[in-house]
């Protein structure tokens, strides 16, 4: 499923099918969900287990490829790796809606940090795949970040160049790039613009023109003066339209713009929660899903009708999502 927050499970990787309908392709709900949950559409109907882990295996990502497979990214790292404070990015396969899964496969191995796709995977118009890695260790910062796109529905993997963003110190991406209305695609970030200690954390956007090759061009979706704002999530509304929801601690934030994402609206209070994704679902309705209350916690999903102007019909789609340590 795609993520919402950073899953602590000792020995597996846990997927829920009801995360596959909310946090993947409402257009196309899995048969066996569908069947299975009848007359309540958000109900969770049953976990499956797509790798056991020999040690730790988290932060996954999830999207459906051009031939109708859902592919998942995830870090696993076993206990050297962790010791050393590196890990590997691995790669999933199912082509029966989650039933059954492939064996995982290496897709990139971190070098200075553990590589972790922040729930970013995609399917781009074209069919390829493409998902924005950041090596992390013990502190908001990242070590490096990079693009990986698959051609072949996430058989094989080209590791692009590491790249930084141009006027900050530096920047984390945060969920799944999006598609503006002319083409161009849209990457959210936090981080901090000076290297001062008292600098608070704030949220950006980067565009891309030429297919996600380069993000030279920056937008602040919200400034941290007096508290830091993280894990922005973006969605297109019609036109120029777009929504960022966006965090501070266990507060969420509504951001708009109507004229593609140049110019925010003073952030606003909207959800309770943390690490928002938003995830469209038509044309008027779309989904916020988010952690609350750490490991031990759950994760929900809130529904809006009216462009995140207010909220409805609360799920919780996952309860302790994650064990201690």
């Amino acid at each position: 499923m795609t993520h919402i927050i950073p899953f602590k499970t000792r020995r597996f990787l846990l997927f829920s099918v009801a995360a596959i309908v909310l946090a993947g392709e409402f257009s196309a709900i899995s048969a066996a969900a569908e069947q299975a949950v009848s007359d309540d559409l958000w109900s969770r109907t049953r976990r499956v287990f797509t790798w056991d882990a020999p040690h730790r295996a988290r932060y996954p990502s999830m999207a459906r490829s051009s031939e109708g497979e859902l592919v998942i990214l995830f870090t696993a790292v076993n206990q050297e790796q962790e010791n050393a404070g590196v890990g590997e990015l691995m790669s999933l396969r199912s082509s029966d809606d989650g039933q059954t899964w492939s064996d995982p496969t290496p897709v990139y191995t971190g070098q200075n940090g553990e590589p972790r796709s922040m729930g970013s995977l995609i399917q781009l118009p074209s069919g390829e795949l493409m998902a924005v890695v950041s090596e992390m260790r013990k502190r908001p910062q990242p070590e490096s970040v990079c693009v990986i796109r698959s051609k072949n529905g996430g058989v094989n993997w080209e590791v692009c160049d590491a790249f930084s963003f141009p006027d900050v110190q530096w920047g984390c991406p945060h969920g799944p790039i999006i598609e503006a209305h002319d083409g161009t695609l849209l990457m959210p970030f936090y981080g901090v613009q000076d290297a001062g200690e008292e600098s608070k954390m704030s949220c950006w956007m980067a565009r891309s023109a030429d297919g996600g090759q380069s993000w030279t061009d920056v937008t602040l979706i919200a400034a941290g003066e007096t508290q830091d704002f993280t894990h922005p999530t973006l969605l297109a509304q019609a036109g120029e339209s777009l929504i960022a929801i966006i965090a501070s601690g266990s507060v969420l934030y509504r951001c708009e713009s109507r004229d593609g994402g140049r110019h925010w609206s003073v952030p606003r209070q909207t959800l309770v929660g943390r690490e928002p994704q938003l995830v469209g679902i038509d044309s008027t309705a779309f989904a916020c899903l988010s952690s609350n209350g750490g490991s031990w916690g759950f994760i929900a999903a809130t529904f809006s009708y009216n462009g995140a102007e207010s909220w409805r019909c609360d799920r919780k789609v996952m309860e302790h999502p994650g064990e201690p340590g």
